[in-house]
């Protein structure tokens, strides 16, 4: 009997709804399916560097309740002024803070708040290779896979407006969903044979919007939503859970958000989907385009 092939795992950004990707390892921890590295942009990138730290999905399910208790109010906060159903010329008020703030929050409670999960564990120290991106504000990606776990991913999970950039190597970096907003060219050069990409992003067409600020969101979501049909490309499978359309910071929504993903898989047929990668893979084919839900 062949080998399994190296898996790699391309998990994306997309706020809370990232909580899926944790549904996803426990899927994969069920049928034995061993990964041989893993890469993440923003919110995949905390789910990534967790996972690579201590592979197994029991303690990456109680590290992210641990992170809940220290996130989860904090950030709802941080947006409440801007879902608040007040009028455009306070909101347009709260955006001109905003931008003369750099961000809505200038405390380091995001760094803090990692911390917690990875103290000063460092790259070296993680069980399976894992890479971090982020982008700069030179409008590079880049891509981090030494030195300290809270470093890199406080980078990659420093979404603009929200939070400011932080500084590291000499560069200034933010949110890498900014640039990428699924790492599975990443995940290639990491040596990993079949890349299974996790797709968390929100993207619904319409043609209608409250104010010039949901207009503004609105296409932030489509850039994201078109970068990644680019970066899914070179997936070998694709697990699409853009079905859970629940708000980026509705943290508080783990337990359901999971609940969801494992849903979708089902519906997805994604073991199927996954036994007929592996197969084409041994076979030394590969195996896009075919494995598509």
């Amino acid at each position: 009997m062949k080998k399994q092939p190296k898996v790699g795992l391309a998990l994306g950004s997309g706020g809370a709804r990232g909580f899926a990707h944790v549904a996803l390892l426990e899927e994969l921890h069920s049928r034995n399916t061993e990964i041989f590295c893993v890469a993440g942009s923003s919110m995949g990138a905390v789910v990534a560097a967790a996972y690579a730290l201590q592979p197994d999905p029991r303690i990456l399910k109680r590290m992210t309740y641990h992170f809940l208790e220290f996130f989860k109010e904090r950030i709802r906060e941080l947006v409440h002024t801007m879902q608040a159903n007040i009028s455009l010329r306070k909101r347009m008020t709260f955006l001109a803070r905003l931008v003369n703030a750099v961000s809505l929050d200038q405390t380091d409670f995001l760094y803090s708040s990692l911390s917690r999960i990875f103290g000063r564990a460092r790259f070296s120290d993680c069980k399976i290779p894992c890479s971090v991106v982020a982008a700069s504000l030179n409008g590079e990606i880049v891509v981090l896979s030494e030195g300290y776990l809270v470093d890199a991913v406080a980078a990659s999970a420093a979404v603009p407006g929200a939070f400011p950039p932080l500084r590291l190597g000499g560069r200034w970096l933010v949110d890498g969903g900014v640039l990428s907003v699924i790492p599975v060219d990443v995940t290639r050069q990491m040596g990993a044979e079949l890349v299974i990409a996790s797709h968390v992003g929100y993207f619904s067409p319409r043609r209608e919007f409250t104010d010039i600020l949901d207009y503004a969101v609105y296409l932030d979501d489509m850039k994201g939503e078109i970068l990644a049909k680019m970066e899914l490309e070179n997936a070998d499978l694709i697990m699409d859970f853009r079905d859970i359309k629940v708000p980026w910071y509705r943290f508080d929504l783990a337990e359901n958000i999971m609940e969801k993903a494992h849903q979708i898989m089902e519906e997805q047929e994604f073991r199927y989907r996954l036994e007929k990668a592996m197969k084409k893979r041994r076979r030394g084919r590969s195996s896009r385009r075919v494995v598509e839900p």
